[in-house]
């Protein structure tokens, strides 16, 4: 062995000694070390076997590691550090155990842990390749590539069988069932880097106020809870989309003007939006302005936008409100906020809500980046490093999932009990959802989004039009400070909705694709929380709220008639429901609330029917 080759070994030695010391378990196998870190697992493997003086004769044998082991291991051919953090799933329906942490928050503070010690002066110590080398850092200065992907080869949210942990008591993972787990890889040129590598480890030790949000709790202990359809949608966007204000402009427009000939539309919203630039420079952050230019280009990009998220709809040679934004029309004057580009909570409701079911895969990429490189401002520059290659390992990441989720409505899953009832036994948790098999279809448009993506040409001048718009909604929603530098900084309320959409993916135990089950299950808790809103939660047993309940619904009669007499659309009857519930009552009511409720016959009052394939139906009165 060389020189450097002995210190390398010698520095590996002394890691593997601190990785040892600081654990409450450690094995090894012919193929592995394995250590329990506290709640977390370090697993380091070998290129062949660890050592041929010290075999093991049963390769599924463990034995305990000793310190005196390692002077006999080639520690030169460590080819792979795995960290993981999970949970047996069976302890979810133990209610003894109490509130569990969040798997996916911890994946995500963990990475932000990496990057925050790859950053220190402390870690900037000598780091050895695998030749015995001086290792290269890459990560600092424009123009570098990704920090995280630097340091980090491999992370995702995961189910697995364990890693045939020896201890009977499963103190790490059991087998059966399945385990929900994050999985990290670390590079391998940071594995001689035993500064790096012994400050990480002691990061097991600390904790993260990881835990789940406590109108979860009931969902989360079922497995499934809450569907999933996998239906990967995504905004088309340029870089002059960031005011979200100008959505509302163009829901005084459309009140004015109700239905508007497509040639005409672009410029005739120029014309009306304009007006409003002397206002926008008074508000926090200027850019994205609709000037007059006679032509309705500046427009172009907002209408577009709302077409593309079903804002505004076509017929027959004209635009109008669609379904959602006929409701937003109609209770803006009340509880919209007078000033055009400051969001009352009304307004960040209404357009959070509606920009996560059409833009849930970027936006959610994006906080998650935010966060990582957090809690210190992060640069856009960064993001714009990071987006492209963090999507596609994300994507990597869905196209593993083989399967969704579909709720089934209030009758079926009556039904589907009766049934055991009647057979005199229990029916299965989560027997209102029903997974099923990804078909082919649907596989294959995730993975045609995947090599669109992979594909682009010249990505950090593409991802402009991604990432601006985008950072500014945010900054609108109040999710994030952004400064004239280009600073970009997670805020409180950034901060609790990032939790929230951890809580999501632990329910499923995967990442969210399609957050529709989501909202109309929690929304409002959701904002309610997120903007730190005392509201009560909604109860139909309660005759004051049912008695609420029948009213708005009344009123929704009066305000969005259909052709057919006595029907309203149910998403708009319930939508204006829900809103008023909130902002009238300080109710948090679901969507989820109110459609159980038309569907209780406790009111007597209305006939609701809804067709699966338009995902909306009508609401009738009974005379």
């Amino acid at each position: 062995m060389n020189r450097l080759g002995q210190i390398v070994q010698y520095q590996m030695q002394t890691i593997i000694n601190h990785i040892y010391q600081i654990s409450h378990l450690a094995y090894r196998t012919n193929d592995f070390l394995l250590f329990g870190i506290d709640e977390y697992t370090l697993l380091v493997y070998f290129e062949g076997k660890i050592s041929r003086k010290t075999d093991i004769e049963n390769e599924d044998r463990y034995q305990e590691l000793e310190l005196t082991d390692l002077k006999s291991f080639n520690l030169q051919k460590i080819k792979r550090i795995l960290i993981a953090y999970g949970q047996n799933l069976s302890t979810r329906n133990i209610d003894e155990i109490g509130p569990q942490h969040s798997v996916s928050y911890r994946l995500f503070s963990f990475l932000q842990k990496i990057i925050a010690l790859d950053n220190s002066e402390a870690s900037q110590a000598a780091c050895f390749d695998a030749r015995g080398q001086k290792a290269k850092r890459s990560n600092a200065g424009p123009g570098k590539k990704c920090g995280l992907y630097d340091i980090v080869m491999r992370h995702e949210l995961t189910l697995n069988d364990g890693y045939d942990d020896p201890d009977s008591s499963c103190a790490i993972y059991c087998d059966i069932p399945q385990n929900y787990v994050f999985e990290i890889d670390i590079q391998k040129k940071y594995f001689q880097d035993s500064l790096f590598i012994n400050r990480l480890a002691d990061q097991f030790l600390i904790d993260d106020h990881s835990g789940i949000p406590s109108i979860y709790e009931h969902y989360y202990r079922k497995k499934p809870a809450v569907g999933d359809a996998k239906e990967l949608k995504i905004l088309g966007t340029d870089t002059k989309i960031r005011r979200i204000g100008y959505l509302k402009l163009l829901a005084d427009f459309l009140k004015k003007y109700k239905n508007v000939p497509k040639a005409v539309l672009n410029k005739k919203f120029e014309s009306f939006a304009s007006p409003f630039e002397s206002e926008l420079n008074r508000y926090k952050n200027t850019t994205g302005v609709i000037r007059s230019a006679k032509t309705g280009i500046s427009a172009k990009s907002y209408i577009n936008l709302a077409r593309k998220s079903g804002l505004i709809l076509y017929l027959n040679g004209v635009y109008s409100a669609g379904k959602q934004f006929k409701v937003y029309i109609q209770l803006k004057e009340q509880l919209s906020d007078e000033k055009t580009f400051n969001l009352s909570l009304f307004d960040k409701l209404f357009f959070g809500e509606h920009l996560l079911r059409h833009d849930f895969f970027y936006l959610t990429s994006l906080l998650e980046l935010i966060f990582i490189f957090g809690p210190e401002p992060t640069s856009y520059d960064q993001m714009k490093r990071c987006f492209h290659p963090y999507i596609l390992k994300k994507l990597e990441e869905i196209k593993k999932q083989k399967y969704g989720f579909y709720q089934l409505s209030k009758q079926e899953a009556d039904r589907i009990r009766a049934k055991y009832q009647k057979m005199k036994e229990s029916p299965p948790d989560g027997s209102d959802i029903v997974a099923y098999q990804l078909t082919r279809k649907e596989t294959g448009e995730i993975n045609k989004i995947y090599q669109r993506i992979q594909d682009w040409k010249k990505a950090h001048v593409y991802l402009e039009h991604i990432l601006m718009p985008r950072l500014n909604w945010l900054l609108d929603l109040d999710f994030i400070k952004l400064d004239k530098k280009l600073k970009i900084t997670l805020t409180s309320e950034g901060l609790r909705f990032f939790h929230h959409i951890n809580a999501w993916h632990d329910m499923i135990c995967e990442r969210v694709v399609s957050p529709d089950a989501f909202l109309d299950r929690f929304s409002s808790q959701l904002f309610s929380d997120v903007y730190q809103m005392p509201n009560k939660r909604f109860d139909s047993i309660q005759d004051k709220t049912a008695a609420k309940t029948i009213g708005y619904i009344n009123e929704s009669f009066e305000h969005f008639r259909t052709l057919a007499p006595n029907r309203v659309t149910a998403s708009q009857a319930i939508y204006y429901t829900k809103y008023n519930l909130y902002f009238r009552d300080k109710t948090d009511a679901e969507y989820t609330d109110i459609m159980e409720f038309l569907q209780s016959y406790k009111h007597k009052r209305f006939l609701t029917k809804i067709q699966k394939r338009q995902k909306d139906g009508y609401i009738q009165k009974i005379r």
